[in-house]
């Protein structure tokens, strides 16, 4: 599956009224759970004016214009999400379990607005299916345990992690990036 984050023609109300969190948490979790993800042009601006009040549409949809835009300026600003959706694709590099949709597990968590999921990668491969080594096993640290929350606020992604409980999750050793409301 391929998981975008918007498209060109639906501008969501969780990203109409969610700001700036908005737009990152859906950012993490579209570069976290799927091998291939993607977002439509403005994003990293979070552009987010609908055409009317109750409108999944933008206001400036580029469906029948080019829109130019003043990436330097927003940049100098501090507008722009560019530098977590860099952070993004530099964790997908160093991260093969990120760059497959096996081995993806969802997880309980004790709130409700809260999605917790852990990818693996370094599976053998046995007759009858896919077996870890050991429950905890990731073979050259290749694992990631994360969890985001489906409200704008918090989306955590712990690369390297050893392990994810039924009952919450470690985050393990590895880098954490932590996204929330300024």
């Amino acid at each position: 599956p391929n998981f975008f984050a918007n498209t060109p023609d639906i501008l969501h109300a969780y990203l109409q009224h969610g700001g700036r969190p908005a737009f990152e948490v859906r950012a993490v979790l579209a570069a976290t759970l799927s091998p291939s993800w993607g977002i439509y042009s403005g994003y990293e601006l979070c552009e987010n004016t609908p055409l009317r009040e109750g409108s999944e549409e933008y206001l400036d949809s580029e469906k029948y214009q080019l829109r130019p835009r003043d990436w330097d300026t927003a940049e100098r600003e501090g507008r722009t999400i560019t530098p977590l959706i860099t952070r993004l694709n530099t964790i997908r590099r160093e991260n093969p379990a990120l760059r497959q949709l096996r081995d993806l597990h969802f997880h309980h968590a004790d709130q409700e607005a809260v999605i917790a999921y852990s990818k693996r990668k370094g599976f053998e491969h046995r007759s009858g299916g896919r077996q870890p080594r050991s429950p905890n096993h990731t073979p050259g640290g290749h694992g990631l345990v994360g969890h985001a929350a489906t409200r704008p606020g918090l989306a955590r992604v712990g690369a390297g992690a050893r392990r994810a409980h039924r009952r919450g999750l470690s985050m393990g050793q590895g880098p954490t990036m932590r996204v929330s409301a300024r």
